[in-house]
């Protein structure tokens, strides 16, 4: 597990928690497309063309426009967006932190 994964944990399995049915079947729906919107967002932060290009795949199939009335590519790309902003806010974190490195490897000097 990357420490993107850490630094986001399912945004979409959240969503689905709070807004749960009484109905199975469209929990199950529900789970199906947070699972892939997750995998999806992860696939652009870490960029995994293949998984990436695998879930597009999904987003405009029949069997997604089965399980709900989502726009499938509405939904990529709000996706692509969270995962841009964390893609940005990640490379922050990391050129902050090496930086506080590279400033006490100077002092330690």
């Amino acid at each position: 597990m990357t420490d993107v994964r850490l630094f986001r944990s399912s945004d979409s399995v959240t969503r689905l928690i709070k807004n749960a049915s009484n109905d199975p079947y469209e929990n199950l729906a529900n789970a199906i497309i947070c699972v892939a919107a997750d995998d999806y967002r992860m696939a652009i932060i870490e960029d995994d063309d293949k998984n990436k290009e695998s879930l597009e795949v999904f987003f405009k199939s029949q069997w997604y426009r089965s399980l709900t009335h989502l726009n499938g590519y509405r939904l990529m790309r709000l996706l692509s967006e969270e995962a841009m902003e964390t893609r940005r806010k990640v490379r922050r974190q990391r050129q902050t932190e090496e930086r506080r490195r590279a400033r006490e490897l100077a002092n330690a000097n």
